[in-house]
């Protein structure tokens, strides 16, 4: 299971690729204040008031000031203003209550009393389905409707609008379910995560700066969680635990002192923060460092003496990546991770000699994690 830096460069470079290139675009076209038209494939961000058209190899930014209207998937979008607030919508349903969609899983409900909210149909917490039930306090039969229905979806939405405008409307009154929620409620929000990886570790003997380096393969299993006590950090910081396995197959040493040959699988238990930037968009570059444990198994021979034996040591880990959000609601991440140096003082007896092992380890990691 050997592996040089070319090669390892050559894969972090084909995974950096196809998540970069992940971001979905929508056929269509932008009409300017000039009556100018830029046709391609169409982003927006409401949050930043930017519309990104991409054609071919060239990109164009323009500001919501700078547009009149465009299209996206044969959608017409509108600019429109709530409580002084632009919009590019598109109206789904018209009535007390109005939809309208103004991003890809991103909508905005009006009523008629001026007020509005935004709902992000992919959002996992139960705040989107609270909002909307506050939204629509004076209907009690729809309350039910929102908690009972399995997602948000914008089919759901508009079923959910109609039933709202079709309301016998009267005083707020909770439902049963309601009452059950209200004692275990929490905005918490997490992520369970599963990943799979590849790493380099270097390895040198007996304070030998010579080193060399090892290939390992690897599965995660975590649990990623912002909590709802952060306020207006709570999806830019998550805490995350996660356990790894790697293994590595066994693997001659010539910068050792005697011939040695080994095998070693690492465990792992690490405690980790991570901040994402751009946490409204579908790309999320995030940093992060980690602190744990790491249990390190060898298995092989030095000088022709065969060993099996175990260490373990603390290790920080600082990492950067990109998360990308997928279409059902789902997340992927490249994630990049460095654990510096550290050692495993080892030992082990052959009659009455001792043979001490000394190893120092350093890892550099590329992985892939799922997030539902």
């Amino acid at each position: 299971m050997k592996m040089t830096y070319k090669t390892f460069l050559s894969a972090l470079f084909i995974m950096s690729f196809f998540s970069i290139n992940a971001q979905t675009f929508k056929s269509g076209s932008v009409t300017l204040n000039n009556n100018s038209v830029v046709n391609g494939k169409v982003s927006v961000t409401s949050e930043q008031q930017t519309i990104e058209v991409k054609h071919q190899y060239k990109k164009s930014n323009f500001t919501f000031s700078q547009v009149q209207k465009f299209t996206a998937n044969d959608r017409s979008f509108e600019k429109k203003s709530f409580d002084e607030m632009n919009f590019f919508a598109h109206e789904l349903v018209s009535g007390k209550a109005s939809l309208y969609q103004i991003e890809k899983n991103k909508y905005l409900i009006s009523k008629e009393d001026g007020v509005f909210k935004m709902i992000d149909s992919k959002k996992r917490s139960f705040v989107e389905r609270g909002v909307l039930s506050v939204l629509f306090e004076d209907c009690n039969t729809i309350r039910e409707s929102i908690y009972n229905v399995p997602s948000l979806s914008e089919t759901v939405l508009i079923a959910l609008i109609n039933q709202y405008n079709a309301c016998s409307y009267g005083e707020f009154s909770p439902t049963e379910k309601e009452l059950s929620k209200a004692n275990t409620f929490n905005t918490d929000e997490y992520k369970v995560f599963v990943g799979t990886g590849i790493g380099l570790r270097s390895i040198s003997f007996f304070e030998n700066n010579s080193t060399k380096n090892m290939s390992q393969f690897g599965f995660k299993v975590g649990v990623a969680a912002t909590p709802s006590f952060l306020g207006n950090l709570q999806g830019d910081l998550y805490f995350n635990i996660e356990a790894s396995a790697n293994f590595g197959s066994e693997e001659g040493f010539s910068n050792s002192i005697s011939p040695t040959s080994f095998s070693v699988n690492t465990y792992r238990l690490v405690f980790s923060s991570d901040y994402y930037f751009n946490k409204q968009g579908k790309i999320k570059p995030f940093i992060g460092v980690g602190i744990g444990i790491s249990g390190d198994y060898f298995k092989g021979n030095v000088a022709g003496n065969e060993f099996d034996i175990s260490g373990g040591s603390p290790v920080w880990m600082p990492k950067a990546g990109i998360m990308y959000t997928i279409n059902n609601g789902k997340d992927i991440s490249l994630i990049f991770d460095y654990i510096p140096e550290y050692d495993n003082d080892l030992s082990f007896p052959v009659g009455e000699k001792v043979i001490p092992l000394t190893v120092n380890s350093s890892f550099i990691n590329i992985g892939l994690n799922y997030y539902f």
